[in-house]
């Protein structure tokens, strides 16, 4: 049997680890599907043309859609997810419950298991407004107010 030369041996393959699972609440695994990620922010606004100047010219964010005859809403391309700006959209908006104002948002969060999510929020105190229902335009949601007031639609899709 041949030896091989000293300094040429062959070295083993390295061993690659499992990515271990991502912690929760107090170390215990999260569960799957537990990801959260980020839709659109929904802008208010009574003034479309000038908003959508600001976050497609100022910013410099992509327009993706914009809708209505003239122009009155559009979303334009943020990360992951989107910016949605609707003029005249300010007042009760009865469905998910909550008011919507001019200059103050409503976050639009995405989850692959709504029922699953909106079980974990309300054993663990959260202020839902509304559902999980599905809206007039077909989405699986639910509506919970934030400490701060802050309107965060969770919306089911992946």
């Amino acid at each position: 049997m041949a030896k091989e030369p000293r300094g040429r041996r062959k070295r083993a393959a390295p061993r690659r680890r499992a990515p271990k699972a991502a912690k929760g609440r107090k170390g215990a695994p999260r569960p799957p599907g537990h990801g959260v990620e980020l839709d659109h922010l929904f802008l208010g606004t009574s003034d479309f043309a000038a908003s959508w100047s600001f976050w497609s010219d100022t910013v410099g964010l992509e327009g993706l859609s914009s809708w209505g005859d003239p122009k009155y809403a559009g979303s334009l391309r943020l990360g992951g997810g989107s910016i949605t700006v609707a003029a005249g959209e300010e007042g009760p908006y009865e469905e998910l419950k909550y008011e919507v104002e001019h200059g103050r948002p409503q976050l639009f969060l995405r989850t692959p298991d709504l029922s699953a999510l909106h079980r974990r929020m309300v054993a663990r105190g959260a202020t839902v407004l509304a559902g999980p229902l599905t809206t007039h335009w077909g989405a699986r949601c639910f509506s919970a107010r934030g400490p701060d007031g802050l309107v965060v639609v969770f919306v089911e899709g992946k």
